[in-house]
């Protein structure tokens, strides 16, 4: 049997064992419920943090300082911080704007269509309301909302909001959007391999990332950065992606599940101001029943994160969850269930109590349940 021949054999019989052991993954994790994710929790824990706040009380807080990238959870700081631009008269809510001055931030592909399902759900066509902006980045998780929502507010207002809110500890917010188009730019002006962005990507100190992500956003500003979105899909290799989520704005989950709860229990903002935040990501099918439920996720490929507040005539809750897989061995089917964890554990008390006491056992939490 000559060498090419035996090469070529031994080729397909480990991709053909990859494919068998992809498969029986895939119908293992077909299998899973939400209770798994309890188990994960307990046989994880360094990858997890949570912090539940129930009536002023914490009644878990497991790993509440580990500072974890946010994704989409970061836009909290930006609603709130549209809602105070909107309080002291900075913005108007209901100035139009030409949908294209929007639509420059989009980068197709890359946002599990949440742009396009935004504007596609809510009929836009040409011209859209900054307030219909705000509700496209924290209802849709749009990123080409959240950019522009940048563009408008401007880096201090946002960073205020952390420091106004004692919002700690917490990393620094940038354009997220944005920084997607760093690996295009060290392809570009270095030709740089995928493995040495990663690698540069990684070795980057905070500051130096940020004045770059800057710079990328003034490209797009300035109708500079074409050939750049041109490059994006080199930022699909997951080594990079891997280091872009390393370096997203961090915080904690005891951070956000206090955010929440002031936000929702106490007079840092007026009523007008929660009525607009309810505005632009409050579910409505709560409003009808006198209950209030707001809440914002993001996910990555190797992050998933929460925070959220509701309050009804028995309780207020503030909730908030984060998971960290740089392996992603338990990414995929856990989020899948995710959200159905997060509902069963506001809507379900014997399922509630059974993560509680699941935490318990390791000495996480109080016995209030």
């Amino acid at each position: 049997m000559g060498f090419f021949k035996t090469f070529f054999l031994i080729i397909a019989a480990v991709v053909v064992g990859l494919m068998a052991f992809s498969y029986i993954l895939f119908k293992r994790d077909k299998k899973r419920t939400k209770e798994d994710i309890i188990k994960f929790i307990e046989a994880k824990p360094q990858n997890c943090a949570m912090t539940v706040i129930r009536n002023g009380e914490t009644i878990i807080d497991l790993n509440g300082e580990k500072l974890i990238p946010l994704a989409s959870t970061v836009k909290m700081i930006y609603a709130i911080a549209f809602v105070k631009a909107v309080k002291e008269k900075w913005i108007d809510p209901n100035e139009k704007v030409p949908i294209e001055s929007v639509d420059v931030f989009y980068f197709e592909n890359t946002d599990e269509n949440a742009h396009k399902s935004w504007k596609w759900e809510e009929g836009i066509e040409y011209e859209v309301t900054l307030k219909e902006i705000a509700q496209g980045m924290m209802k849709y998780s749009s990123n080409a909302c959240t950019d522009y929502m940048y563009l408008r507010l401007g880096c201090e207002r946002i960073a205020q909001v952390m420091k106004d809110f004692s919002v700690h500890p917490h990393t620094d917010i940038y354009p997220v959007n944005s920084a997607m188009l760093i690996p295009a730019y060290f392809y570009q002006a270095s030709q740089m391999k995928r493995k040495e962005i990663a690698k540069t990507i990684k070795d980057m100190d905070d500051q130096h990332y940020c004045e770059l992500v800057q710079e990328m956003f003034q490209k797009i500003v300035n109708n500079e950065a074409k050939s750049l979105v041109h490059s994006l899909q080199i930022a699909s290799d997951m080594d990079i992606q891997r280091e872009l989520i390393k370096k997203l704005p961090a915080s904690s989950s005891r951070s956000y599940a206090e955010l929440m709860y002031r936000l929702g229990e106490s007079d840092v903002l007026s009523a007008e101001e929660k009525e607009l935040l309810y505005e632009i990501m409050g579910w409505k099918d709560f409003k009808a029943t006198g209950e209030r439920l707001w809440y914002k996720g993001g996910s990555t490929a190797f992050v998933l994160t929460s925070a959220l507040f509701k309050s009804d005539n028995t309780e207020s809750l503030a909730f908030s969850f984060f998971i960290e897989d740089m392996s992603r061995l338990n990414i995929l089917w856990i989020k899948d269930l995710y959200k159905p964890f997060i509902q069963a554990f506001l809507e379900d008390k014997k399922f509630r109590k059974k993560v509680v006491r699941t935490l318990e056992r390791k000495g996480l939490v109080h016995s209030l349940l």
